[in-house]
């Protein structure tokens, strides 16, 4: 047998074992179907049935014509394989990609000073705390709303009196969830490739106090998965 090939079997091999141990699954499933069918491997769904395709082939027929392989497994699928079992392996969780030193605003925060915070810092969205705890997000999109129903804009009113506009739940805003700083990247993903009428827009991330340590983002995952860009429509994509 070709050594790419032999090389790839053996990495399947490992794949296999891996994907067995870490789900405790039973000798009749297949390591392959399992892993594609999980929400946080989606983005992964085509490459790991493309290797098990291969791979099958490779046990099953070993294909060869006039004593050559009929296909050899190229090295950027092995790189994608070598990928899947990394993740599988040492997941990137939420805490290693989330932006840690967050700019909070308060209930005597201005609407000036939040706009002249968000322009100064290139931001879109400002936390809003209220007794210490996460009440609402200033943003571009509530400043729309507010716009938008008639209401004046006024610099100098305070986040007490926009706590309505700002709330996380607001009907007509975005979406604002929270996560554990120890889940997986992929579980991140896939919340924000999620279809929903409104767009999520962070996913807050906290301890296991509860306590807020930062927030992520599409772009924040978008740094650490290079391929990103193939599960998400770009239309969906959001900022800050």
């Amino acid at each position: 047998m070709n050594q790419d090939n032999e090389s790839f079997l053996n990495l399947c091999q490992s794949f296999e074992s891996l994907v067995r141990a870490r789900y405790d699954l039973e000798d009749k499933d297949s390591p392959y179907y399992y892993l594609a069918g999980l929400e946080d491997f989606d983005s992964h769904r085509e490459t790991i049935h493309t290797i098990r395709g291969l791979r099958n082939i490779l046990v099953h027929n070993n294909v060869e014509i006039q004593g050559q392989p009929g296909f050899v497994v190229q090295p950027v699928l092995m790189e994608q394989l070598k990928d899947v079992i990394a993740r599988v392996e040492n997941p990137t969780r939420a805490k290693d990609i989330m932006t840690t030193g967050i700019l909070w605003g308060d209930m005597n925060s201005t609407v000036g000073e939040l706009l002249d915070l968000m322009k100064t810092k290139h931001v879109k969205r400002i936390p809003i705390r209220k007794d210490g705890k996460l009440a609402g997000v200033f943003s571009e999109n509530a400043v729309f709303r507010r716009l938008v129903s008639g209401k004046q804009l006024k610099r100098q009113e305070t986040m007490s009196q926009w706590l309505e506009d700002v709330r996380l739940d607001h009907p007509d805003g975005e979406r604002y969830e929270f996560c554990h700083e120890n889940d997986p990247v992929h579980i991140l993903e896939a919340r924000f490739c999620k279809p929903a009428r409104q767009r999520l827009a962070i996913l807050f991330v906290k301890d296991n106090k509860e306590r807020i340590q930062g927030m992520v983002t599409v772009y924040d995952i978008a740094r650490d998965l290079p391929d990103y860009g193939k599960a998400v429509d770009p239309e969906r994509r959001g900022g800050r």
